[in-house]
């Protein structure tokens, strides 16, 4: 008796494991994203995601604090 061997699962038929908050993509087992206070950011959204975060501290050069 032949044996076939056990394919692996076709990428494009697995199932998202979570979303981006931000963009809404699909996070697939296996993908690296942050969480941060509640909001799930993948690798594209990072930037936008940190902006936000750090939004409260931003300082414009010039403007307030004497250095």
């Amino acid at each position: 008796m032949k044996r076939a061997a056990k394919r692996q699962t076709d990428p494009q038929r697995l199932r998202p494991g979570a979303c981006c908050t931000i963009c809404g993509g699909a996070l697939y087992p296996g993908d690296r994203y942050w969480q941060v206070n509640g909001v799930r950011s993948c690798e594209s959204c990072l930037a936008e995601l940190a902006r936000a975060e750090f939004a409260g501290h931003a300082v414009i050069c010039g403007e307030g604090e004497r250095l």
